[in-house]
C-alpha cells in the first residue's frame, strides 16, 4: 500500500499545511531535498508512529492526514490500529537502537547493544530462566511429594489385613457354605455393614442362638394335636358333688358316731339268741333289744349299699381322672425342637406343669371327701372352694400345638435359616473387625490420599506444561540472540562491501560460559574501538537498519521504507 501524499498537517513545525495541485503525489521511489528544519524529520516521525504503532511523545496533539493509493486516507486517530506495513530510518530510530553514553570528555563510546528488542534479550532471557528455575523447584516439591504419598503404606497395610481376616473368616463353617471366601468378598460384606456397624454386631446371647441353628439337624415332625377336654374335671366335680351331698333317711335320729358304734357293737352280740350280757356296760341285752337297734339302724331301702358302691367305682376310677404331664404332651420332648423353639418349649412346659399340678390337687381334695364320705354314708357333704384350672391347661396346650406346628413348618425353612444364621454371625464378625481395625476411617484417609495424588499429577502436568512452554520460548529467545550474530554479519558485510570500511567491524561477546548474551562490541582493526565519531555511531547504525530489513518481521514482505539522513 503506497502513501500519495500528506494531504493535511498540523504537526511540528507544519501549521495547517496543504498538499496543493502544485504538488505531485509519491512515486514509488520518492527523494526529499530540503534545508535543515524545512520538516523532512518531521515526516519521519509521522510515518514512524505508524510503524510503532504509538503517538510521538513530542507531538501529541498533532493531526494530519494521509491519502492512500487505494483512495483511503488515514489520521491520527488511525496510528494504533492500522496495518500501514512501513518501516523507518531518522534519528529516532538511531537514538532507539545505539546504547551509547557520552564520558565527562565528551567522548562517544562504543554501544552495548543494538536495536531495542535485542537489547533486552538477554535480560528476558534471564528472567524467564529465573521463572524456569522457580518452576522446577515446584516441579521437583510436586514430584516429592507425590513420591511421598506413593510410598505410603497404610494402602498395603490394609489390604494385608484385608487378607488375613478373609482367611480367618474362610475356615470358619459358622460364617459360610458352599462357596470361597476371599478378601474381595471380605470388601463386599464391608460396603454392607459401612455407616451402620453397631447395628450387624451380636451380642453373646444372639450369637448363640444362630449358632445354635447352625448345630440344629433336620427333626421328625411333631403332629402334635390339643386333645386335652377341659369339660372334664366339671363333670367329675358333679358326679362327685351328686355323691356326696346324697343323705339316707333312718328311723331314729342317731348321730353317725353313735349309729357307727351300734353297728360295730352288734357284730360282738349277734350270735345269741337269748338274753346275754353286754360285753360293753355288762348289763343284761335281751333279744328284743338287739332286734331293736338293728331295725333302728338298718337302711330297708337299700339307698346306703348303693352309695358305698358309688364311692368305690369313684374312687376306683379316680386315678384315671388325674393328669399326666408326659401323657398330655403325647411324649413329645424337649429333644423335639429346633433351638429357636426350645426356650419356648420349655416354659411352656414348665407352665403346664404347674397348672397340671393344680389341676390334680382339686382332684385330691374331691378324694378326700369321697374318703370321707365312705365312713358315713348317711351324712351328706358339700364341695366347696374348688378350683377348675382346666381354661388355663387348654390354652397352654393350644400354644405347645402352635408351636409344634411352627416347629414342624420350620423344617422346610431350616436350611434357608442356617444360610440367614451364618450370614449374621459373618457380618457380625465383618463389623467386629471394621471398628477394631478402624478400617473405614483408613479408607477414607487412603481416598484423600488418591485425590491429593490425583491432585499432584495434574499440578505436575500443568507445571510440566508450563515447563514446556517456557522452555520453548527461552529457546525462541536464544534464537533471537542467536541470530544476532547473523545480523552483526550482515551489518559487517554492509560495512566492507558497500561502505567500503574495512577497519570497523561488529562482534558478538559471550558469557563465560561461551553463551551468547546479547552484548556487542565494536571493534577497529581487531580491537576494541574506543572515541567513535558521530560518523562512524551513525554509519553502523544504518547498516543495522539495512540488516534488520531481512528480519522475520520484515522478511518477505514488501513494507515502505522510508530512510532520513542516514549518514552524517
Amino acid at each position: 500500500m503506497k502513501i500519495l501524499n500528506f494531504d493535511e498537517i498540523n504537526f511540528g513545525s507544519y501549521k495547517n499545511f496543504k498538499w496543493g495541485n502544485n504538488l505531485e503525489e509519491f512515486k514509488t521511489i520518492n527523494i526529499f531535498y530540503g534545508r535543515n528544519y524545512s520538516g523532512k524529520t518531521t515526516l519521519s516521525r509521522i510515518a514512524r508512529s505508524f510503524e510503532l504503532k504509538k503517538h510521538n511523545e513530542d507531538f501529541l496533539d498533532g493531526n494530519f492526514k494521509i491519502k492512500l493509493e487505494d483512495g483511503n486516507f488515514l489520521t491520527q486517530n488511525d496510528v494504533i490500529k492500522s496495518n500501514l506495513d512501513i518501516r523507518v530510518y531518522n534519528s529516532d530510530f538511531v537514538k532507539e537502537n545505539l546504547n551509547y553514553l557520552y564520558d565527562k570528555k565528551g567522548n562517544i563510546k562504543g554501544f552495548k547493544s543494538i536495536g531495542e528488542e535485542q537489547k533486552n534479550i538477554k535480560e528476558i532471557i534471564e528472567k524467564r530462566e529465573k521463572i524456569l528455575k522457580t518452576r522446577n523447584e515446584k516441579l521437583q516439591k510436586l514430584e516429592n511429594d507425590k513420591k511421598e504419598f506413593l510410598n505410603d503404606d497404610r494402602e498395603t497395610k490394609l489390604e494385608e489385613k484385608f487378607t488375613e481376616k478373609a482367611s480367618l473368616i474362610a475356615t470358619n463353617p459358622n460364617y459360610l457354605k458352599g462357596y470361597r471366601y476371599n478378601k474381595t468378598a471380605l470388601k463386599k460384606d464391608l460396603n454392607i455393614i459401612k455407616n451402620n456397624e453397631d447395628a450387624y454386631i451380636l451380642n453373646n446371647e444372639e450369637q448363640n442362638q444362630f449358632i445354635k441353628i447352625l448345630e440344629d439337624k433336620e427333626k421328625h415332625n411333631t403332629n402334635f394335636n390339643n386333645t386335652f377336654n377341659k369339660d372334664n374335671f366339671q363333670g367329675i366335680l358333679k358326679h362327685s358333688s351328686e355323691i356326696l351331698e346324697k343323705e339316707i333317711i333312718i328311723k331314729e335320729n342317731l348321730t353317725s358316731e353313735l349309729r357307727q358304734w351300734l353297728e360295730e357293737g352288734l357284730k360282738f352280740h349277734k350270735e345269741h339268741l337269748s338274753t346275754q350280757q353286754c360285753k360293753f356296760c355288762n348289763n343284761p341285752l335281751t333279744l328284743e333289744r338287739i332286734v331293736w337297734i338293728e331295725n333302728n339302724i338298718k337302711d330297708d331301702s337299700g339307698e346306703k349299699e348303693k352309695i358305698e358302691e358309688e364311692l368305690k367305682d369313684l374312687l376306683d376310677n379316680f386315678e384315671n381322672y388325674k393328669l399326666e404331664l408326659k401323657k398330655i404332651l403325647q411324649d413329645i420332648e424337649y429333644e423335639n425342637f429346633y433351638s429357636n423353639y426350645k426356650d419356648s418349649f420349655i416354659a411352656l412346659k414348665e407352665q403346664l406343669g404347674a397348672n397340671i399340678a393344680n389341676y390334680n390337687k382339686e382332684l385330691l381334695k374331691i378324694e378326700e371327701k369321697i374318703k370321707e364320705k365312705q365312713k358315713d354314708v348317711f351324712t351328706p357333704i358339700k364341695l366347696e372352694n374348688t378350683n377348675d384350672f382346666s381354661d388355663e391347661i387348654f390354652l397352654i396346650l393350644n400354644k405347645i400345638e402352635n408351636l409344634c406346628k411352627e416347629n414342624d413348618e420350620y423344617t422346610n425353612k431350616l436350611s434357608t435359616n442356617q444360610d440367614e444364621a451364618r450370614e449374621k454371625l459373618r457380618l457380625n464378625e465383618v463389623a467386629k473387625f471394621a471398628k477394631d481395625s478402624d478400617c473405614f476411617a483408613i479408607q477414607d484417609e487412603i481416598q484423600n490420599l488418591k485425590q491429593n495424588i490425583n491432585t499432584l499429577e495434574k499440578s505436575i502436568a500443568t507445571q510440566n506444561n508450563k515447563i514446556d512452554l517456557l522452555e520453548s520460548r527461552i529457546e525462541k529467545y536464544k534464537e533471537k540472540l542467536s541470530n544476532l550474530e547473523t545480523s552483526t554479519s550482515n551489518i559487517n558485510k554492509y560495512l566492507k562491501s558497500y561502505f567500503g570500511h574495512n577497519m570497523l567491524e561488529l562482534k558478538v561477546k559471550k558469557d563465560d560460559k561461551g553463551q551468547l548474551n546479547g552484548e556487542f562490541e565494536i571493534l577497529r582493526n581487531g580491537k576494541q574501538a574506543k572515541n567513535l565519531s558521530e560518523g562512524e555511531c551513525s554509519l553502523i547504525a544504518f547498516c543495522y537498519f539495512v540488516a534488520s530489513l531481512k528480519d522475520a518481521n520484515t522478511k518477505d514482505k514488501n513494507p515502505i521504507i522510508w530512510i532520513d539522513d542516514p549518514i552524517s
